[in-house]
């Protein structure tokens, strides 16, 4: 997870609860219970608690559920919906996003910017990957090519660790 800024703004990892706690500032997020990246932002707002007291209920409070739920906006067909809220209707100035999600966002809207989670607040989202005993070649072929050299180095532009493989 990681904080997309909309450009006008001066934010670090070091200053990233201050802007966010900044009653001027609006943030948006993911809708939680239906969308994980809205869950991933529960755990951020919990972790920014144990910083500072009354962060939690300040941040939930203040929080637009823009994306991922069965209410959220409809953004028009063709647009990154983090660029479309930052820039454009400009209904938030911070979102907190997938690290994916956020390098799509900055691809669509250049001039904002990608804001790393301070360890304090930093949330990892675990991905996994099983290869059945009977898988088809092509599940074969897939997984393969994902441990690959070209497929870490792919996933690694993207954000994503290297796997830890465990053979049972």
């Amino acid at each position: 997870m990681c904080a997309i800024v909309k450009p006008s703004l001066k934010v670090t990892p070091n200053n990233l609860l201050d802007w966010m706690l900044n009653p001027e500032i609006r943030l948006g997020t993911s809708t939680p219970n239906e969308d994980t990246s809205g869950d991933y932002a529960q755990e951020i707002f919990h972790k920014a608690e144990k910083v500072q007291a009354g962060s939690f209920n300040e941040l939930n409070r203040k929080a637009l559920r823009l994306i991922g739920g069965r209410n959220s906006p409809v953004v028009p067909k063709g647009k990154n919906e983090i660029a479309y809220f930052i820039t454009e209707t400009q209904q938030v100035d911070i979102f907190l996003s997938y690290r994916t999600d956020a390098r799509l966002a900055v691809l669509a809207a250049s001039s904002m910017q990608i804001v790393e989670l301070p360890e304090n607040l930093a949330v990892k989202a675990n991905y996994g990957m099983t290869l059945m005993k009977d898988a088809r070649s092509s599940g074969v072929m897939l997984a393969m090519y994902i441990l690959s050299q070209n497929g870490q180095k792919i996933l690694t532009k993207y954000g994503f660790d290297s796997p830890l493989i465990l053979d049972n």
